[in-house]
């Protein structure tokens, strides 16, 4: 390891003793899902300071697929993005991954299966303020062990199509808000793991640099066809990317409605199929932001 671990403070997790534990050795039945949720509550505090983030969400995810999430803002988006990738845990209800109960894993099995299956773009960029963007890119990389020049190249060819050529000496602080989130974006692709787990990643970028990114990243999924699961706030956007959209109730959130994205590439906002999803998922979406307005159920 070389000096951005120092620099940065960082432990190192465990080297994984065998292939990813028993997740990755699992072998997973025809027809279950890659990601399953059932009745997965989440609640925070105790007493009359508790409150319920999530209540009895069942959700399914195939290997492969492009799951946009919405929902009004409290609605338990993050917290299920987080449970996801074994970053937190439900307290109850039970979450399966390839087969396995999550839940069933030591810690250091769940960090094996973050580092062997998981990328993560947060609403919060998370860098490394003493280390440049490329060496942000990389982080993850020598983290898994990855040859510096290999993982220099890697992250060199993500900084070039984000737009932060030129930008790759850079340190955080020197960043505006919208590089920050496109380093951000850089790191996780670095990692080329088979899940991606998008919360708000586009968010802190102007619309036009928001299309083009919308637009690489479709052209990834085309490519690779990771599983991918992305929070996003905009219509437009989950319409232009997803192939499934699953929409979540004002706090406790709850999986209300699911919409299949069946429109031809590339897809036409405009077109009579379009509009007509797009009215189906304000419908859902308008009354929960106006309960969440009014301070949810």
């Amino acid at each position: 390891m070389n000096g951005l671990l120092a620099r940065n403070r960082l432990a190192v997790p465990p080297s994984p003793a065998g292939p990813d534990g028993h997740v990755a050795q699992a072998a997973v039945a025809v027809g279950e899902p890659l990601i399953r949720l059932r009745g997965v509550t989440k609640t925070y505090g105790s007493g009359s300071a508790a409150f319920q983030a999530l209540r009895g969400v069942d959700l399914d995810i195939a290997a492969g697929e492009f799951v946009a999430v919405m929902g009004p803002s409290g609605s338990g988006k993050s917290t299920a993005m987080n449970i996801l990738g074994c970053l937190d845990t439900p307290t109850s209800g039970a979450y399966r991954f390839r087969g396995v109960a999550v839940q069933s894993l030591s810690r250091d099995q769940r960090a094996r299966l973050r580092r062997r299956w998981l990328g993560f773009v947060f609403q919060g960029f998370n860098l490394l303020a003493r280390t440049t963007a490329l060496e942000n890119v990389e982080f993850g990389l020598e983290l898994q062990g990855v040859p510096a020049e290999t993982r220099r190249g890697r992250a060199r060819a993500l900084l070039d199509p984000v737009g932060l050529r030129g930008f790759e000496a850079r340190y955080p602080r020197e960043l505006s808000g919208g590089m920050k989130q496109r380093v951000a974006i850089a790191r996780a692709l670095a990692l080329d793991a088979p899940i991606l787990l998008m919360d708000e990643p586009f968010g802190a970028l102007d619309e036009q640099t928001r299309l083009l990114m919308g637009e690489w990243l479709l052209g990834i999924w085309a490519r690779t066809r990771k599983t991918v699961v992305f929070v996003t706030h905009s219509l437009q956007e989950a319409i232009l990317l997803s192939q499934r959209i699953v929409v979540m109730t004002a706090r406790p959130g709850r999986i209300k409605a699911s919409f299949a994205v069946d429109l031809p590439a590339p897809r036409d906002l405009d077109a009579a199929p379009a509009t007509t999803l797009r009215r189906a998922l304000w419908d859902a979406i308008r009354d929960e932001s106006r309960r969440a307005l009014d301070g949810g159920a």
